[in-house]
């Protein structure tokens, strides 16, 4: 038997999503992007099928880093990272998430900062920033994580 590092596993009861980075316009911090988020129990895989980009990670044990996006790069990252992906121009990823998709259905948690971390009501008004629906409504809560 071969041992895999963790890192280039697979992860299990795969969920894929088909997902083009925000590009409609730019955060408060002047790039395109998502929302900052952790899941708590997901492994996440990003495979790149267009595009360029960047990924933000941070972890306990490494600490902020920043790593290239390019068409046919995947990267792994275990639970409890926080991450956000970053366009350049056209990025189109396939998330590939563990448990069958479960992050879309309440593991993720988005990060608004320690302050919305401390506070429920705050958490809750920022993430509820999206409970309108639509594009305008979800880039509003992106801009909120951003900030």
């Amino acid at each position: 038997m071969i041992e895999t590092p963790p890192e280039s596993r697979i992860v299990g009861g795969v969920g894929l999503t088909h997902v083009h980075v925000y590009d409609m316009r730019p955060g408060p911090d002047g790039r395109m992007s998502g929302c900052a988020h952790v899941h708590a129990i997901t492994d996440e895989g990003y495979f790149v099928l267009a595009g360029t980009g960047s990924l933000e990670l941070h972890d306990a044990d490494n600490g902020f880093r920043v790593i290239p996006l390019e068409k046919g790069r995947y990267v792994q990252f275990s639970a409890g990272t926080v991450h956000r992906t970053v366009s350049n121009g056209g990025l189109e990823i396939l998330v590939v998430i563990g448990n069958g998709g479960l992050a879309e259905h309440g593991d993720a948690r988005i990060y608004f900062g320690p302050a919305a971390d401390e506070d429920s009501r705050e958490y809750d008004r920022l993430s509820a920033l999206s409970d309108q629906g639509g594009l305008e409504s979800a880039l509003r809560r992106r801009d909120a994580s951003v900030d």
